[in-house]
């Protein structure tokens, strides 16, 4: 599989990250409670941005090689958010 597959309801959507989307991805690491499990991976970036910049491209190349990785959920009204295969 060469990306994520792109899944829609009638509240949201599961889409491939883009790279407009890290802004809305570093809202969601800033929140450093409940994130600590993810920013205390040994090489992890301690700064949300970088972070989010991380997970998106490590995502890409997930779904390329490995056929898993992290959807962007998005909600109609535009909140940005992630899961995980």
């Amino acid at each position: 599989m060469s990306q994520a597959p792109i899944l829609t309801t009638e509240r949201l959507n599961l889409r491939p990250f883009e790279p407009g989307d890290v802004d809305g991805l570093s809202a969601v690491f800033d929140d450093l409670e409940a994130m600590w499990d993810v920013l205390s991976i040994p090489g992890m970036p301690k700064l949300p941005r970088e972070v989010a910049a991380r997970r998106i491209a490590d995502s890409g190349r997930g779904w390329q090689d490995h056929d898993a990785g992290f959807w962007a959920i998005t909600l109609r009204g535009g909140a940005l958010g992630q899961a995980g295969r």
